[in-house]
């Protein structure tokens, strides 16, 4: 029988080829932090460039009942019908007397555009034996939302 003797030993082709492969590797990772680094300092110029301004909240008490009790007296009136236009009525009060970072808000839905929203709600939650009813409070906040601008 003939003894085949194996060389686990690489050849000089095969050092020199690892070799190469981890200088590539090192330098892609060092190009990559640079390239954090980078990122890293234009956010931070970012923030310091970025004026704080105030935040807060200029509507008063008696203001905040007054529209509730007529909003609330409009909706026993009419059935009903008319709480869409209660809802903005007081959203946009809300957002007349809001200011963040120095800018005012301002609510540009209307009654109309959340009439037909209501009916859908209202016949989902007769047909679902109130359980959609948990939803609507989103659904209103999420039109809310769609419809507040800055100033």
């Amino acid at each position: 029988m003939e003894e085949t003797n194996i060389n686990l030993e690489p050849n000089a082709e095969q050092q020199v080829e690892t070799q190469t492969t981890d200088d590539k590797n090192v330098i892609e990772e060092v190009i990559g932090m640079k390239d954090d680094i980078k990122t890293e300092e234009i956010v931070m110029v970012q923030a310091e460039e970025k004026q704080v301004l105030p935040s807060y909240f200029d509507g008063g008490l008696l203001q905040m009942i007054g529209w509730n009790l007529l909003g609330t007296l409009v909706t026993m009136v009419t059935l009903g019908i008319c709480f869409p236009w209660a809802i903005c009525m007081m959203l946009k009060w809300k957002a007349r007397h809001t200011v963040i970072n120095g800018q005012r808000l301002v609510f540009k839905g209307s009654a109309v555009g959340l009439f037909g929203h209501w009916i859908k709600w209202l016949l989902l939650s007769i047909i679902t034996v109130g359980i959609y009813g948990l939803w609507i409070p989103i659904k209103i906040l999420k039109w809310e939302t769609k419809y507040t601008e800055f100033e």
